[in-house]
C-alpha cells in the first residue's frame, strides 16, 4: 500500500482526480452513426468489446463544482453498452461541448475528462478501453467536524465520511490522475492536491481539512471560488502609462487587458503555478490591475475578518475591496511593502483606509456590505508582481454565493 500525505484547504472539501488518458481513449477514431446520434465502443484491455459497461456522461470540472454546490446532479445522461461494447448517446442530450466520461464495468473501468464527441458520417467511433480499477482510502483530520463525504472532481464518485474516524474509502477507482476534494456540505469543500493511482494500486491519503474561511485562488487546484465562479475569474488590466514586459509584450493604449492564462507560471512559483505580472511604469497616471467580482450577493463581505495571500516582488501593493466600478462606490484599501523572497501577508479590517465618496468619515462597517470585488494593485515604486494561495477569512462559500 503507498500512502500519500494531501493538505485539503477551503470552504468545501472535496477529492478531486483529474485523469490524463491517452492510452485510453483510441486516437483518430471520434465520430458518430448518425447526425444525431454519437457512439463509443466500451474494449478490455485485449481490445474486447465490454458488454453491459455503465457509461455516465458528467459535466466538465468547473460546471461540476457549480452544480454540486447548487446541490444539483452533474450527471447529464448514463447509458450501457450493448452486446457488441457500443453505446449510443442522443446529441441533444449533450449540453456542453466538453464533458466527462465514467466508464465501469465491474473491476474494471475509465475516466477520461475534457471528452468532446465528434459527428462523422463514416461509422467511425469513440472507443474507450477499461483498466483493472484502484482503492484510495484514508482519514480527514479537522479542527471541526468532519466532513459527510468525499468525491472526485469531475466524476459521480463519492464516499461517506465516517463521523467516528473520519475515515473514507474508494473502491474500483479507474487508474489516472486525481485531485481529492473533502465536502461539509454544498457551500463548504477544500482541495486537497493530486494523487496517481495506477492499476491495481492500494493508496491511503491524509487529509487536513481547513474549514476557516473561503480559499479564493491558489493557480492551480480546481476547487476554490475562482473556479465556480466560471464568469468570475481573474481579470488584469493596465492603462497606457504602463509597459507590460512579462507575460507579454504590449503597445500602449487607454486601457490593455492582459489574458489571465497569460500570467501563469511555473518558474519562479511559489508552488506549481503563480500569477506574475513584470511591468514599468511611466507616468504619475499609471495603473495595474489584478482583480476578480468574489461575490454575487451584494453583502458578501459582510463577515469578511482577514485577508492572507504569499506575495512577492517590489514596491508597495495596494488591496483593495471595492463594488462595481463606479465613481460613487466606496473602496477599503490596505497596503503591503513587497519583497524578493515570497512572504504571507495578512490584512485584518482595522487595517483599512476607507474611501466613500458620499461618506468622508465612513468605517469598515459602514461600507462593507457595499463590497463583492477584491483587487491587487502594484504600484509605481516597483516593477515585478507575484501573487498565489489568496483567502478569505470569516466566512463560508453561502456567503458569496447566490445559489
Amino acid at each position: 500500500m503507498r500512502r500519500l500525505m494531501m493538505l485539503c484547504s477551503g470552504s468545501l472539501l472535496l477529492v478531486l482526480i483529474n485523469y490524463s488518458c491517452t492510452g485510453d481513449r483510441v486516437a483518430g477514431t471520434a465520430g458518430s452513426e448518425t447526425v444525431n446520434t454519437f457512439a463509443v465502443v466500451v474494449v478490455d484491455h485485449n481490445k474486447q468489446p465490454v458488454s453491459g459497461a455503465s457509461i455516465r456522461i458528467i459535466a466538465e470540472d468547473s460546471s461540476w463544482l457549480d452544480k454540486v454546490a447548487k446541490n444539483e446532479d452533474p450527471l447529464f445522461l448514463s447509458v450501457t453498452s450493448g452486446k457488441d461494447g457500443i453505446a449510443r448517446i442522443p446529441a441533444d442530450s449533450l449540453i456542453e461541448f466538453n464533458v466527462n466520461l465514467c466508464v465501469d464495468s465491474g473491476t474494471i473501468g475509465a475516466f477520461v475528462p475534457s471528452f468532446q464527441f465528434t459527428e462523422d458520417y463514416n461509422d467511425t467511433r469513440d472507443t474507450i478501453v477499461l483498466k483493472r480499477g484502484a482503492v484510495l482510502s484514508g482519514s480527514i483530520n479537522t479542527d471541526d467536524a468532519y466532513p459527510s463525504r468525499v468525491m472526485l472532481l469531475g466524476t459521480d464518485y463519492s464516499a461517506d465520511v465516517d463521523q467516528s474516524t473520519g475515515e473514507y474509502a474508494f473502491a474500483g477507482v479507474p487508474a489516472g490522475d486525481y485531485h481529492v476534494i473533502a465536502m461539509k456540505d454544498s457551500t463548504r469543500f477544500a482541495g486537497a492536491g493530486s494523487v496517481v493511482l495506477a492499476e491495481g494500486d492500494d493508496v491511503e491519503s491524509a487529509l487536513q481539512a481547513n474549514f476557516s474561511g473561503v480559499f479564493v485562488d491558489d493557480f492551480d487546484i480546481a476547487a476554490n471560488l475562482m473556479s465556480y465562479f466560471k464568469i468570475g475569474n481573474w481579470y488584469i488590466a493596465h492603462g497606457g502609462a504602463v509597459t507590460v514586459t512579462f507575460p507579454t509584450s504590449r503597445e500602449k493604449t487607454d486601457s490593455t487587458h492582459i489574458p489571465y492564462k497569460d500570467a501563469l507560471v511555473a518558474a519562479g512559483a511559489r508552488a506549481g503555478k503563480s500569477l506574475h505580472v513584470n511591468y514599468n511604469a511611466e507616468s504619475a497616471d499609471f495603473y495595474l490591475i489584478v482583480g476578480a467580482k468574489a461575490s454575487t450577493r451584494q453583502a458578501g463581505f459582510t463577515h469578511i475578518n482577514t485577508i492572507t495571500f504569499w506575495a512577492k516582488g517590489s514596491g508597495i501593493l495596494t488591496v483593495r475591496l471595492h463594488g462595481e466600478e463606479n465613481i460613487d462606490k466606496p473602496q477599503a484599501l490596505a497596503y503591503a511593502y513587497l519583497d524578493t523572497m515570497w512572504r504571507q501577508f495578512t490584512v485584518t479590517s482595522d487595517m483599512y483606509e476607507i474611501l466613500d465618496p458620499s461618506n468622508k468619515s465612513a468605517t469598515w462597517d459602514d461600507v462593507k456590505k457595499r463590497m463583492t470585488w477584491l483587487s491587487f494593485m502594484p504600484g509605481s515604486d516597483g516593477t515585478d508582481f507575484w501573487l498565489d494561495d489568496i483567502w478569505l477569512k470569516g466566512i463560508a462559500m453561502r456567503d458569496l454565493i447566490v445559489p
